[in-house]
């Protein structure tokens, strides 16, 4: 994995925050912070390589925010690094990437897979952010990832299983999701006994919120 500071004024808390399938941490720099240190990570090819562990465990208070495909890999850091949180929002995820009724649909991943080109990523931005605030929202920050590490990193996420267990607290669903189902994403989070906040807007729900602290606070 990837990591970078989104903020760092050494506050007392520390926001981990899971970016989704594809992201850097330029779609969310615009983002503010009053109350916490913001730590992003993303490019989820290798998720035993967890960097900034040493900043981490400095702080006495952590907090988990995770976003589409992030959901799932922040689930399988988190599980494996026996952190604790005093607060865990997902949103827009899924805790098994490739799925039918929990997940993307197989077909679906086959075909990002495969047609990764500008142009494709160009189609799935679109599907992400189908309206103005949105779209402009994302196009102010967009993320600079080479491509065929994208490719590498859908097929390292559409690999992990299904987790045992679950380190989020709450989840976020936005009910014109095009990216993954709605549907799908609440059947993922009653499996694991999450509760469900539904809202308003796409995909990509970033454009709702100025600041870190406002995004922790969606779920409440």
């Amino acid at each position: 994995m990837k990591a970078t500071w989104l903020h760092r004024a050494g506050r007392p808390r520390v926001l981990v925050f899971f970016a989704g399938w594809g992201m850097d941490s330029a779609p969310f720099r615009r983002l503010a912070s009053q109350g916490w240190d913001v730590l992003a990570y993303y490019d989820f090819r290798h998720l035993d390589e967890v960097p900034c562990l040493g900043d981490l465990e400095g702080y006495p208070e952590k907090a988990l925010a995770a976003w589409s495909l992030g959901c799932a890999a922040g689930n399988c850091v988190a599980r494996a690094r026996r952190w604790s949180f005093s607060r865990a929002v997902a949103i827009n995820g899924t805790l098994i990437p490739e799925d039918e009724r929990a997940g993307i649909p197989a077909r679906w991943m086959d075909a990002t897979a495969l047609r990764l080109t500008e142009d494709g990523w160009e189609k799935f931005v679109r599907r992400m952010c189908p309206d103005a605030a949105s779209r402009a929202a994302f196009d102010a920050g967009r993320p600079a990832r080479d491509l065929r590490e994208a490719v590498e990193e859908l097929q390292a996420l559409r690999r992990l299983p299904p987790p045992a267990a679950c380190a989020f607290d709450s989840a976020v669903v936005s009910g014109h999701d095009r990216v993954i189902l709605p549907e799908n994403q609440r059947r993922c989070w009653e499996r694991y006994g999450v509760p469900v906040r539904a809202i308003g807007g796409p995909h990509y729900p970033f454009h709702r919120w100025r600041a870190w602290d406002e995004v922790l606070a969606c779920d409440a």
